[in-house]
């Protein structure tokens, strides 16, 4: 009993100490990287997550003031970045809970890099029992140092927190193999919703439970109570939140051709694979899926906690292929905890293996040359893969607190449009928001140009402009009272549209009406630089032409 209690003690105390050096490892490389220097542009969706939890922080600390859908659309037209409904709410109340520790956008790095950190603790508690307590600690390490993760914690973004949802429900079911009851389903069913209500991808989970039964050969479990049990919490709270949001979600699918989608998936994902886990990763995954099928029709059953894993990557796979909602790297990230786990394990095995046939008078401990194995696979996978992953998005902000801090223009009518892509848009809407006071009817409003001057649905498709010349385009800025307009001169080429070329030439070609106050170096990347003009309309005194 005194030995069980030590056991315990000890892999809480490893647990403590994987969390405590993976967190500051994520916040060493944070820094390392410029996420706290950056701007919210790195992703075309990183604002939209920043901003919608900012404004359910908001709708919570405000008394819950109106119905919460109704309080979205406010806020939309104020700080035009919402993005609930296109995605589930689950990730926006864990970042409501950051920004209300403190309201500044630092708030939301120090959660990814807090979530960086479970996710590797979460490893290391996965594989401590299967693989031993050593490999999954370094397994846990590795994982935040990876290129993928690295550009997710310098990021606000919602994926770190899936793939903790996904490992987490993967090992709930896990333990559900080895004892059917109905709490350790429900606790699966309950995290599988949060997946669901974090992304829809989290739909990936319905295919976990079928595969493991076909991996692990209990077929029994659907005979229990407890299995079917099990899906209530996600008939209850993510069905219903899928079916509601599906017509928003599908705007964001490609409209492509199966077979061109797959074709370019399997090109991208692969080369993703070997920079993320490295070449000797990835071969001992693909020796591990043909050794996989040879037990499978062996009927040799594999263990829970290794048939979970290859649940959960087959599962991901699925839906990165099958799914056209584009294709990115961040989309590997809950099959990369399960492909280094998997690699180490073939490792594992195949030292054993050589050691049994062809080293067997040596007198090396098995456990040892395990470890080892383990240990120098997640090696050749560091060396392989690391590097700094610099974000480097500057000058956006900049360009606002321009705009504001300009004392002869603090009135609360002003409005500012921001004539940029979906990158420069986020990332001045966001600066927007955070440097605002709770919304209210008299304050400024930061308007999408790609909104008033344009139409096109989530994806940019079916493009039009809303003006046939200069002086209509001028009108729209009359009748919307815009006083400032932000004219990014860095949005890239492929993404240029008419009003990115004709905003500009409107304002300068209206003297007697338009200022331009500012010009600003910005910054898209470590390589990626331009200029962002920023225009004010005129009144008496307004600022002169200047250079940064």
């Amino acid at each position: 009993m005194v030995r069980q209690i030590l056991e315990k003690l000890k892999h809480c105390y490893l647990l403590v100490t994987v969390f405590v050096l993976a967190f500051g490892l994520a916040l060493l490389l944070q820094v390392k990287n410029g996420a706290y220097l950056s701007d919210l542009g790195g992703d075309p969706d990183e604002a939209a997550h920043a901003v919608t939890s900012l404004m359910v922080w908001d709708y919570l600390a405000q008394g819950i003031p109106s119905n919460p859908m109704a309080f979205a659309q406010s806020y939309y037209e104020y700080f035009p970045k919402v993005a609930l409904g296109h995605y589930p709410p689950g990730f926006y109340v864990v970042g409501a809970v950051a920004v209300g520790l403190w309201r500044d956008i630092s708030s939301l790095f120090v959660l990814e890099a807090f979530l960086a950190a479970l996710l590797a603790s979460l490893v290391y508690a996965y594989g401590r029992k299967w693989l031993g307590s050593v490999p999954s600690l370094f397994a846990g390490l590795l994982i935040v140092m990876l290129p993928v993760t690295q550009k997710l914690t310098s990021s606000v973004m919602s994926d770190l927190f899936l793939a903790i949802c996904c490992l987490a429900s993967v090992k709930a079911w896990s333990k559900f193999t080895l004892k059917p009851d109905v709490l350790t389903g429900l606790i699966f069913g309950v995290l599988a919703s949060l997946a669901i209500l974090t992304k829809g991808s989290g739909l990936m989970l319905a295919v976990v439970p079928p595969l493991m039964i076909l991996m692990t050969g209990t077929y029994g479990l659907m005979r229990t109570k407890a299995f079917w049990i099990a899906p209530l919490p996600v008939l209850l709270l993510g069905v219903p939140w899928t079916l509601y949001s599906f017509h928003f979600v599908s705007e964001g699918f490609e409209e492509v051709g199966f077979k061109a989608f797959f074709s370019e998936a399997l090109s991208f994902y692969g080369s993703a694979t070997f920079d993320n886990i490295g070449v000797v990763a990835s071969l001992l995954l693909v020796l591990g899926l043909f050794r996989l099928l040879g037990r499978l029709i062996r009927r040799r059953w594999l263990g829970p906690d290794e048939a979970g894993l290859w649940a959960l990557l087959i599962a991901n796979t699925l839906i990165i292929f099958l799914v056209p909602a584009g294709i990115t790297s961040r989309y590997l990230l809950p099959a990369v905890a399960p492909a280094l786990l998997i690699a180490m394990n073939e490792a594992s095995f195949l030292a054993a293996l050589l050691l049994r046939t062809l080293f067997k008078s040596l007198n090396w401990s098995e456990i040892t040359v395990r470890n080892s194995a383990c240990v120098i696979t997640l090696m050749t996978s560091l060396i392989a893969c690391f590097h700094l992953c610099p974000k480097g998005v500057t000058g956006f902000a900049a360009a606002y607190r321009i705009a504001t801090l300009d004392g002869k223009q603090k009135t609360q009518s002003r409005n500012f449009l921001v004539s940029s892509d979906a990158k420069g848009e986020g990332a001045i809407i966001a600066a927007a928001a955070f440097s605002a006071i709770p919304i209210s009817q008299e304050g400024p409003k930061i308007l999408r140009g790609s909104k008033e001057l344009s139409s096109s649905d989530w994806m940019g498709r079916g493009y039009k402009a809303n003006f046939a010349n200069t002086s209509e385009l001028l009108a729209i800025l009359d009748k919307r009272n815009i006083d400032w307009v932000f004219v990014d001169l860095t949005v890239p080429s492929y993404r240029k549209e008419e009003h990115h070329e004709q905003v500009q030439k409107a304002l300068l070609s209206a003297p007697e009406k338009w200022d331009l106050a500012k010009v600003v170096s910005v910054r898209r990347g470590p390589t990626e630089m331009g200029e962002l003009k920023v225009f004010h309309r005129k009144t008496v005194g307004s600022p002169s032409t200047n250079e940064s």
